[in-house]
């Protein structure tokens, strides 16, 4: 064929094609395709199917062919079943189910496999044609007769397990390459992908588990479950944690929509919002933490420019100790400035916790130590300020030391034993006389020599 078959003269060399197969199906004829024919027909409709848009036609061709065949069900089939009563038609209507049901196993599996491979390609951003996807898929769904049996045991269940094998590597690669506001927009797009499947050709039933391969309840049936589960589920922690875009980052840099993405799509996932809550605090803990190193800094550098350069005149130090005084006695959404330095403190004693950032991971234990003892030093003398809670400062600071020696939380014996010290020294009190010898048992055995001495 040299040149480009318009339109109208395509339809009409296909209309003259189903017009003899007809008359050879009907025994109107005898004489079959020639190979000329054949090659003619074929090339035809393979030019108007391929062509690009605007001049493909493979849909005008579709609707041809569904046109020819209602056509040939209402002129020949239907006539001819008329024509049968009692067990002769019920004869003919076995014969026609069994056709049905031979030529459906014959090519159920074939049928399936290129609308899963299409589907892939869709996913590859490729442009498939949707109305046959789902002309294909209503085969499924008319055998059973309008139930989903068919559909979901021959086509869905493949189609599911295939899925999730396609996005379980997508993430594996993902995970490595992206960072993790690229990672969120992909799962998001990959979940948006897939409730568009739905609407345009799947059924209904096939969203809930999609969902759950690619994604959360973050967005919940169980198609999209699926989804969740391989992209967000499967790899939750490694993403919130990534150490160079993760949540930790993105609050630190303010990043408002990537950080409402990850909460729309981690609020459908089991204990996803959970774990966001739990690095938030952390990060919210760690400002805190040093906006209470700040104020012990502050501090000390005006206490050491009264010492050094007004020789401690008391006129002078009056006023530094108001202000701090102010500061230590004042709350913050909820907890009092001193519950802040004791938190402070308690994060710097127990193994885990807070050390000086100036200082190389393989500090030796006695700069890290000499660190520990500075910062103590500070805060004690700050928490001097504090009046309103006085009393209530002990209770305080033994239900920490409580829970660090309870759990082998505390990093080193001798800041223990030095925190105790400057507290007699400072306040005056130690730890209870009603702690009992259970309780000495358990700081002996964590090797923190309480001296007697530091015991009311």
């Amino acid at each position: 064929m040299g040149k480009m078959v318009d339109l109208e003269e395509g339809l009409e060399l296909v209309q003259k094609g189903i017009t003899k197969l007809t008359n050879i199906l009907e025994g109107r004829t005898e004489q079959s395709f020639t190979i000329g024919e054949r090659v003619m027909l074929y090339t035809t409709i393979f030019d108007l199917a391929t062509r690009e848009h605007p001049h493909n036609h493979s849909q005008v061709l579709y609707d041809k062919y569904r046109e020819s065949l209602e056509e040939y069900l209402t002129s020949e089939v239907l006539p001819a079943l008329s024509e049968k009563h009692n067990e002769f038609m019920l004869l003919e209507l076995s014969l026609l189910t069994c056709l049905r049901q031979l030529v459906y196993q014959l090519v159920k599996d074939e049928a399936r496999d290129t609308v899963i491979s299409l589907i892939h390609r869709e996913g590859e951003g490729e442009q498939v044609d949707k109305t046959l996807l789902k002309n294909v898929l209503k085969v499924f769904l008319e055998i059973g007769s309008g139930k989903t049996r068919y559909y979901e045991t021959d086509f869905e269940a493949h189609m599911l397990r295939e899925t999730s094998t396609y996005y379980s590597q997508k993430a594996s690669i993902w995970i490595v390459e992206d960072s993790c506001p690229d990672y969120m927009l992909k799962a998001e797009e990959c979940l948006k992908r897939e409730k568009d499947r739905v609407l345009h050709y799947l059924h209904r039933t096939s969203e809930p588990k999609l969902l759950q391969i690619t994604g959360p309840p973050i967005w919940s049936t169980r198609h999209e479950e699926q989804v969740e589960d391989e992209i967000l589920s499967a790899y939750a922690n490694q993403l919130l944690e990534n150490e160079t875009s993760g949540c930790h980052v993105l609050f630190r840099d303010k990043k408002v929509d990537d950080l409402s993405r990850m909460c729309r799509l981690f609020y459908k996932i089991p204990s996803g919002m959970n774990l966001i809550s739990e690095i938030f605090k952390q990060h919210v803990t760690a400002e805190f933490t040093v906006l209470v190193r700040s104020v012990i800094e502050l501090n000390s550098k005006y206490l050491a420019l009264s010492n050094d350069c007004f020789q401690s005149n008391s006129p002078l130090l009056t006023p530094l100790e108001e202000v701090f005084e102010v500061f230590c006695n004042k709350g913050f959404s909820g907890d009092s400035s001193v519950e802040l330095l004791a938190s402070l403190w308690d994060n710097t004693l127990k193994k885990g916790g807070t050390k000086n950032p100036s200082e190389a991971v393989e500090e030796t234990i006695e700069k890290d130590s000499s660190y520990v003892d500075i910062t103590l030093s500070q805060t004690v003398k700050l928490l001097a300020l504090h009046q309103r809670e006085r009393l209530c400062l002990p209770n305080s600071i033994e239900k920490k030391l409580n829970r660090r020696l309870l759990f082998d939380r505390s990093a080193n014996g001798d800041c223990e034993r030095s925190m105790l010290t400057k507290l007699k020294r400072q306040f005056g009190w130690g730890l209870k006389a009603t702690w009992n010898g259970r309780w000495r048992a358990w700081l002996v055995g964590s090797f923190i020599l309480i001296p007697y001495d530091l015991i009311d």
